[in-house]
């Protein structure tokens, strides 16, 4: 965008001395606050404590139902005297979960967040979570699946996939072999991955879950369908998955992909309209004879002057100052050079 004529004489003498000249300006930190809302947290799709026991082949996970493969899945005691599960390594071992009626559990999901804690015995690959259209074997460069591992090298690891010749950036994290805490948070447009509280990556995708999963998927923890399956040796414990967003996961990453320039401005501001996590930015600004709302320079002032410019995602508002150039200072800015 373009902005409004400013100080048309003002421009007009400037333009022989500064062509070709980059000037840039300064700008101070930028500061959050909470607008109020958005720590509604969403409904349980499943709840899995594995603080009871295993009951005709199944693990009750709340609106959730978990049915066990193989005789070497456990529910064994931590050392703080907690049960989790534990998975150590065997083929055929591992949980296929479903709603407690027995459909696919995220038919038409778009947005979901999936927590659990979990703590990897070997150096390999151990599939914690896997959710595929089906049961057949992924075809390298063409997957189609969700998926999550932990590994030494990266630590955690989550694949959003909906190949096709090529592959799409995974979501990681770096993780000890100990317990760790592990949030997922998946919107429409992107993927984002929390340890221990503290954001780890984040990733735009242009497919939704829903896109990859269709209308009757499987979802798996503790195996991978690649080749004849693979398989996990880890522990996994309060394993929940949430029907949207978790507030206090997502409010770590809701501003990522939001900035402002660091300099002062001579020029219109290029407002972000989205977040990485794809929701819109609105923006107000609190000195609209200088900058707009839409980030049009409207007027330079004669010296250095801050802006105050306030991006809003939903009911959350966060405050950047820009510093508008001052007129003066690039005339004698230009003059000196």
């Amino acid at each position: 965008m373009r902005g409004k004529d400013m100080s048309k004489q003002l421009k007009n003498t400037m333009a022989a001395v500064m062509a070709g000249a980059m000037v840039f300006t300064m700008c101070s930190p930028a500061s959050a606050q909470a607008a109020g809302g958005g720590d509604e947290i969403p409904q349980l799709l499943a709840e899995f404590d594995f603080n009871g026991s295993i009951s005709d082949g199944e693990i009750d996970g709340g609106a959730a139902v978990a049915n066990v493969y193989g005789t070497a899945v456990k529910l064994e005691e931590r050392a703080d005297g907690d049960k989790a599960l534990r998975f150590n390594g065997e083929k055929g071992n591992y949980l296929s979960l479903t709603k407690d009626d027995g459909t696919s559990l995220l038919t038409g999901k778009t947005e979901i967040t999936i927590s659990f804690d979990t703590k990897r015995v070997s150096e390999g690959t151990s599939w914690i979570f896997y959710a595929a259209p089906n049961d057949n074997a992924p075809i390298y460069n063409s997957e189609k699946y969700f998926a999550c591992y932990s590994k030494e090298d990266p630590g955690i690891r989550v694949e959003r996939y909906l190949n096709s010749g090529g592959r799409s950036e995974a979501i990681v994290g770096a993780a000890d072999a100990k317990w760790v805490h592990v949030d997922v948070v998946v919107t429409e447009k992107a993927t984002g991955l929390l340890i221990d509280g503290e954001l780890m990556d984040i990733e735009p995708s242009d497919h939704t879950i829903a896109d990859i999963l269709g209308d009757n998927s499987i979802f798996y923890l503790g195996k991978a369908n690649w080749g004849g399956g693979e398989y996990a040796d880890c522990w996994i414990d309060n394993f929940r998955i949430y029907d949207g967003r978790l507030p206090e996961a997502v409010n770590k990453m809701l501003w990522e992909g939001v900035s402002l320039p660091t300099d002062p401005i001579k020029d219109d501001l290029d407002l972000p309209e989205t977040n990485t996590l794809g929701d819109a930015v609105t923006w107000t600004s609190g000195n609209t004879n200088i900058i707009a709302d839409d980030g049009t320079l409207e007027d330079l002032p004669a010296a250095n002057t801050e802006v105050t410019m306030t991006a809003k995602i939903g009911d959350q508002t966060k405050t950047f100052t820009v510093t508008a150039a001052g007129a003066n200072g690039l005339l004698q800015e230009a003059y000196d050079g």
